[in-house]
């Protein structure tokens, strides 16, 4: 006997379809291993009996599983579990749905700066190696708007998703956003950093390691008073801060709080007010008896501003001020390529974070696992990196 006791997620909200809660209940019972595939159904008018619903109802809970790859009808014999429906336990006992690889879903917070062009291309190569194809979206780092983002990537069935979360200031993404969406059998895959509360694989690199070779990098270039700009308070920009002071302590160096500026930039948009504020900023410091000699930019796009601000000043880079940024590789764009840079291999990360939901999707890694991937880091040795100047003569 079939277990078709109606449960709590039977009632639909009062704004949804009553045929979308018995949908839900049956994919419940079938993701539990309550119902088996391969197992055949009641009858129509035995089932609409048993869950207390009109047949017609019942039918089209039916005739949107059948559309969906999760039952199949067989004319004088039934309706069945699909076999494609078939449930796997990991290792932690999670429960997952094999997933055919046509469709992910990549969540950005935003698409046209730093990293995010090459992890585009990357993970939608990675993609189509294997017959697949993707969706791009853009948060904005805005949590709300990626809630809704994720709600319609698992509507549309997608196979995984992979995630850069917000991580503006009061925008951080909560884990309610993603154990629903694992709770559905849909793998997801964390870029760059991790989710409190959520346990899934995890493809980044190491931030502290970034501040690490950022501050090498100036130091043998001669520099001893060092700036640190930040995009915006994130744990990632702390991860670099760490990092920079670790080597800079290491060589008799501090970082005082007058040389760092965190900014309030979210999303591609540079707004007058983040622009205002950094150029104060740069105006405090370079107003004081011993200015920085290099500064160090947390995110290209911004080292690009603060490029453009010192110019005018009338500042050179790098004869009189040294300029550092972190962003992705290739190097796009023709700043871009003249701007010495610490460069995280997003080409790497994509393809990393495509592997995983395939691996995920077929049943070879738990839904839950929390393995970290960390990506390779290298040097891009343009031309905003020189000595210090001699501020005699300037």
């Amino acid at each position: 006997m079939i277990d078709l006791v109606p449960d709590i997620s039977m009632e639909p909200k009062a704004s949804s379809p009553k045929y979308l809660g018995v949908k839900q209940h049956l994919l419940s019972r079938i993701s539990s291993g309550r119902i088996e595939p391969g197992s055949a159904l009641p009858a129509e008018l035995e089932l609409a009996s048993e869950l207390s619903i009109s047949r017609t109802t019942l039918r089209r809970a039916l005739s949107d599983l059948e559309r969906s790859g999760v039952l199949r009808r067989v004319r004088g014999k039934g309706t069945f579990i699909n076999e494609t429906a078939k449930q796997r336990r990991g290792t932690q006992g999670a429960a997952r749905q094999v997933r055919t690889d046509s469709l992910f879903g990549l969540v950005l917070p935003e698409l046209m700066h730093g990293f995010y062009p090459v992890l585009q291309k990357s993970f939608s190569d990675a993609a189509a190696a294997g017959h697949g194809q993707v969706l791009v979206c853009n948060t904005d780092q805005d949590a709300r708007r990626q809630a809704d983002i994720l709600l319609q990537l698992a509507d549309q069935k997608v196979s995984g998703i992979a995630i850069v979360p917000t991580s503006a200031e009061n925008q951080s993404t909560p884990a309610h956003q993603i154990r629903p969406i694992q709770a559905m059998g849909i793998p997801v895959v964390l870029c760059h950093r991790v989710i409190e509360g959520v346990s899934a694989p995890l493809v980044s690199y190491s931030g502290v390691e970034v501040g690490r070779r950022a501050a090498q990098a100036m130091l043998a270039k001669g520099h001893r008073r060092i700036a640190y700009f930040a995009t915006h308070c994130s744990s990632m920009a702390e991860f670099y801060l760490q990092g920079l002071r670790e080597v800079l302590g290491q060589a008799g160096l501090s970082l005082p709080e007058s040389r760092i500026f965190v900014g309030r930039r979210f999303g591609h948009a540079i707004p007058a007010e983040h622009r205002q504020r950094m150029d104060e900023a740069i105006g405090r410091m370079f107003g004081e008896p011993d200015p920085p000699t290099v500064i160090f930019s947390s995110f290209d796009p911004d080292a690009e501003l603060i490029f453009l601000l010192l110019s005018e000043r009338g500042w050179r880079v790098p004869h009189d001020v040294s300029l550092l940024g972190v962003g992705g590789s290739p190097r796009l764009g023709a700043f871009t390529q003249q701007l010495t840079s610490i460069v995280v291999d997003e080409n790497e990360l994509g393809r990393k974070a495509m592997e995983l939901l395939r691996q995920m999707g077929r049943g070879k890694r738990p839904l839950t696992d929390a393995e970290v991937f960390t990506v390779s880091l290298s040097l891009s040795d343009g031309a905003t990196l020189g000595k210090p100047a001699s501020y005699k003569d300037i």
